[in-house]
């Protein structure tokens, strides 16, 4: 059965392949084409193990299972930075603890979103079911960072509050916000729906469980511009998206600085309560080192649940894990150009 095609007449760019011999026996002198997956949540699983459906899309019924049975192979944290280790890819192992250390501390910080409840949720269950105090050591950990942490939820919910304010117009789009989209390679999702669907059809927004708002616009571009909280988490991707490790905003506030030289003298005028805030922001921020392996190892049965929930988005990195783990080729592509262009391996 042949798939639905999304977009085509892409083309790989050779230079951005890896000098590893697979890549020997790829034309990239042909045009490449992207297959349409299950949007059920699992669509990163879909898309790489996953076979052409009734539907014409790449489906695995037994996605989230698939995972459960991968990481069964590794029941502590520590045996995937050995099996990592050996296979000389460790800095995967080394995104998906920062990731994990990352959402834990969200959690913490007040960020209520899907993935940061979910396994939060599951941590407080296996506490109950094994006594196992995970909880407790994590917030035994932070204790002397209460106030810090306080501080900067504080700071983010000023950060966001600036952004609407003073940076998120539709008078920067053209002089700030288009050109920041392209140096943080944000420029295609612009053109992408601001919604994920669930199965009755509804839709909410992107990284939230926020349903869409009335009479909002579809693009993600668009939303960045509606003044409305149920879309801060867009704005707060597009300011954290060049920090794919800790998910911070002191890069994107350097990028900031550097394009002041271009700005009008009203736009300075204006930018600088938002760039004194990110400031504010950066300074306040809670290092993942906070918590230590020891306890990352304690929150990893939960997040191995955690992962095979439907209502868990997977990252890129942890996908790499993944197919790491279960020794699944995989290479990852940006593409630059709307519905034609070029292919970045990642």
């Amino acid at each position: 059965m042949v798939g639905v095609i999304s977009k085509q007449n892409l083309r790989v760019v050779a230079a951005s392949l890896s000098d590893d011999a697979y890549w020997s026996h790829i034309d990239t002198s042909r045009s490449a084409h992207s297959l349409v997956t299950n949007g059920n949540g699992a669509c990163a699983i879909h898309a790489v193990i996953g076979e052409v459906d009734a539907f014409g899309e790449l489906f695995r019924p037994d996605a989230r299972a698939w995972i459960g049975q991968v990481l069964a192979q590794f029941p502590r944290l520590s045996d995937v930075k050995s099996h990592c280790r050996a296979r000389g890819v460790e800095m995967a192992h080394h995104r998906v603890s920062t990731l994990i250390a990352d959402l834990v501390l969200e959690y913490t910080r007040g960020v209520a979103h899907s993935e940061q409840l979910l396994l939060a949720k599951t941590i407080s269950e296996l506490d109950v079911e094994s006594g196992s105090n995970v909880w407790a050591g994590i917030y035994g950990a932070l204790q002397t960072d209460g106030a810090h942490i306080s501080a900067r939820a504080l700071a983010k919910r000023e950060v966001l509050d600036s952004a609407r304010e003073h940076f998120f117009l539709q008078e920067n789009s053209l002089s700030l916000i288009e050109p920041l989209s392209a140096i943080l390679g944000y420029s295609e999702v612009f053109h992408e729906p601001a919604y994920w669907q669930k199965q009755d059809g509804s839709f909410y927004v992107r990284g939230t469980q926020h349903a869409r708002p009335e009479g909002s616009a579809f693009t993600w571009g668009a939303c960045l511009y509606d003044q409305r909280h149920e879309f801060d988490e867009l704005r707060w991707q597009f300011m954290t998206s060049c920090d794919e490790v800790t998910h911070q905003v002191g890069i994107f506030r350097r990028y900031l600085l550097d394009m002041q030289e271009s700005m009008s003298e009203s736009q300075i005028a204006h930018m600088m309560d938002f760039i004194m805030k990110l400031e504010v922001l950066d300074q306040e921020r809670v290092h993942v080192h906070a918590l230590t392996p020891e306890i990352l190892s304690g929150v990893w049965p939960a997040y191995v649940q955690t992962l095979q929930h439907d209502g868990y988005w997977l990252d890129t990195c942890e996908l790499q894990l993944l197919c790491n783990l279960a020794d699944v080729a995989l290479a990852i592509f940006s593409q630059q150009g709307r519905s034609t262009g070029s292919l970045i391996c990642q």
